[in-house]
């Protein structure tokens, strides 16, 4: 499985490559507070959530890394679509090898469902179940 590799709260997470629809440069608009807004995407008004937020009491950093996702809605063939703010969006890896979590993570930043994968280095990674965010934030 490709995944696009980011971070949240120091933690490697990856998205299935197969559920981004495009990247783009970090969107700052006047946050409300709750760790997300909107922006128009080809014409619709599309919200985003910043992930450092959800795992933390802190906002995405602002850098060049720093990167929003923008995702369909909870299945394949919606018109809807959901940006993901997250930071050190730099890098695409591959995993092959899936692990159970353990039952009590070691890290506030597994606070976003997924499960562990170890790519072709050996390198562990939280591999995002983007069904089930995407459920958590009600879209």
């Amino acid at each position: 499985m490709l995944l696009l590799s980011f971070m949240v709260a120091g933690e490697r997470y990856g998205l299935d490559s197969r559920y981004v629809v495009e990247v783009l440069p970090d969107i700052r608009g006047a946050r409300d507070g709750t760790g997300s807004e909107a922006f128009v995407y080809h014409g619709a008004t599309t919200k985003v959530f910043d992930l450092t937020k959800m795992c933390s009491s802190q906002l995405a950093q602002a850098n060049l890394t720093t990167r929003v996702i923008v995702v369909r809605g909870n299945d394949w063939v919606s018109t809807e679509f959901v940006g993901l703010l997250a930071e050190s969006v730099t890098e695409t890896c591959v995993v092959k090898q899936f692990a159970e979590l353990p039952a009590t993570p070691a890290s506030a930043a597994a606070c976003l469902p997924s499960v562990l994968g170890i790519d072709e280095t050996g390198r562990q990674w939280y591999v995002v179940n983007l069904p089930a965010l995407l459920d958590r934030l009600g879209c």
